[in-house]
């Protein structure tokens, strides 16, 4: 049986409930790690503290279903933004959560942070909450070349097949739009998929 939600924690990183009182400490992660990462128009990927806790404030059961990983000196080191049927997902088009599903928007560690297992507890955190409220499947976009993948798969996430050629192209289009070719001009790995874990 999983652990409790509300807070795991005995050991390593601290995992909670997001709140607005952390936004300011969440959003430094989602810039370090989502920053990097520009349009083609050289935009980079930030977002501010207004903007994220905007979207909390319109909708403040979100907060219940996402959470943050702190350090022992109480620095948010992780990030994990989540939506179920019924809430609102950022950016707006890009997925509608079906009954008994639990989406994850976005998850991001610090790089101070990495390698310590902070993303596998934000991971186990979310699947506790998906089972509390009767999920059946934990659902994520992640792009192609992507380290974390090795992560998704290890916590029981595969791949979700591709509905037609059509929803592929676009989605490489989108990506690229979007974010260029964050793993490197010379990658083969373009554009993003979705994973999915069946809770059985």
């Amino acid at each position: 049986m999983a652990p409790a939600p509300q807070a795991m924690a005995r050991e390593g990183p601290q995992i909670q409930v997001l709140t607005l009182a952390d936004m300011e400490g969440a959003v430094a992660v989602l810039n370090e790690g989502f920053g990097s990462k520009t349009c083609c128009c050289c935009i980079p990927g930030t977002t501010s503290v207004s903007e994220v806790s905007k979207r909390y404030t319109k909708c403040p059961a979100k907060l219940s279903v996402s959470a943050i990983a702190k350090g022992l000196d109480g620095t948010v080191n992780g990030v994990l933004l989540v939506a179920e049927h019924g809430m609102p997902v950022y950016p707006a088009g890009i997925h509608t959560t079906k009954p008994g599903e639990i989406y994850i928007e976005q998850i991001a560690v610090s790089a101070a942070a990495r390698g310590q297992g902070v993303g596998g507890k934000l991971l186990d955190w979310c699947e506790s909450v998906a089972r509390e409220r009767g999920a059946k499947v934990i659902t994520l976009a992640v792009l192609r070349g992507n380290p974390a993948i090795k992560l998704y798969k290890r916590k029981g996430f595969a791949e979700k097949p591709e509905e037609d050629e059509c929803e592929y192209c676009c989605g490489v289009v989108f990506v690229c739009c979007l974010m260029g070719r964050p793993y490197g001009l010379c990658s083969p790995h373009v554009g993003a998929f979705d994973m999915q874990k069946l809770l059985v």
